[in-house]
């Protein structure tokens, strides 16, 4: 009985202990990332929404080219 329970457990392939506790740090330390770059991007729009015109026409920079410039992928 204890071989068959055993070689259904390798069948199955039940992942350990320490590769489950990789797969929830790994996926926290990717959330608690995305968490940062938001925020980030969130402090960029909060600060070029605060710009007047006369500012952004010195930057060449239009309001709907905001959310490229919070991203990063802002191009001239």
């Amino acid at each position: 009985m204890a071989s068959v329970i055993h070689h259904l457990s390798e069948s199955l392939h039940v992942p350990s202990v320490s590769s489950v506790e990789s797969l929830v740090r790994n996926g926290l330390v990717r959330f608690s990332d995305y968490r940062k770059e938001r925020r980030n991007q969130a402090q960029i729009l909060a600060h070029l929404a605060s710009a007047d015109d006369r500012e952004l026409r010195d930057l060449n920079i239009n309001r709907y080219d905001f959310e490229a410039i919070a991203k990063g992928e802002f191009r001239r």
